[in-house]
């Protein structure tokens, strides 16, 4: 048999900063949506805390791998020319493929690559240490906003970024000789997946 749930007082008290409860037929169904947005408020300080070390880990990750591309911009454009032209392929003993044809000479392609890489590095970072602040109390945010949008939408940045180079890299066939940078790029894919759901939680 079920009981009708009648909600404790420290939770409809709006001093607690809950707001109240809204009722679904006659049992209590949990939070309004408005509150549903401020559950980064009442989060345990455990999974609070998680959720600031993701987003400043792969907001430092991000910047830092823009800068390094930056820095080292001249070798990040020979590493992806090497697989637009399937360089690897190529290298003793060669491999001959149906995929050969796909092969593309020169450096536009891979200095393109690189800026967008870097773009995309860099949007991911600011939008990953705001979204950190926000999950810290900073009040930065408008009031549509709040940190788990921010900071998913920095990872989506990412994930862009890694979904790029899988489908780049399988179109240059690079799953032949450069498999464990495919393996590289999925393992990278599934940790901004995870850290998705974390800041979601």
């Amino acid at each position: 048999m079920l009981f009708q749930l009648e909600p404790p007082p420290s939770i409809v008290d709006p001093a607690h900063g809950l707001g109240k409860f809204k009722p679904r037929g006659r049992y209590w169904s949990g939070f309004s949506a408005p509150d549903r947005k401020k559950r980064t408020m009442t989060d345990p300080a455990g999974i609070l805390l998680f959720k600031i070390v993701v987003c400043t880990g792969f907001a430092l990750w991000s910047l830092l791998a823009a800068l390094n591309n930056f820095v080292g911009f001249s070798a990040s454009v020979m590493a992806i020319a090497r697989t637009t032209s399937m360089a690897p392929l190529k290298d003793d003993p060669a491999i001959t493929t149906a995929f050969d044809h796909r092969a593309l000479g020169g450096l536009i392609l891979a200095r393109a690559a690189v800026v967008g890489v870097m773009v995309l590095q860099v949007l991911a970072g600011f939008l990953l240490t705001i979204g950190s602040l926000a999950f810290a109390g900073l009040p930065l945010l408008p009031g549509f906003l709040s940190a788990p949008s921010m900071a998913s939408a920095g990872l989506a940045m990412l994930a862009v970024a890694w979904f790029a180079m899988l489908i780049a890299g399988l179109w240059f066939a690079y799953w032949i000789r450069q498999d464990i940078l495919q393996l590289t790029h999925i393992a990278l894919l599934i940790a901004t997946v995870m850290a998705a759901l974390v800041v979601n939680l």
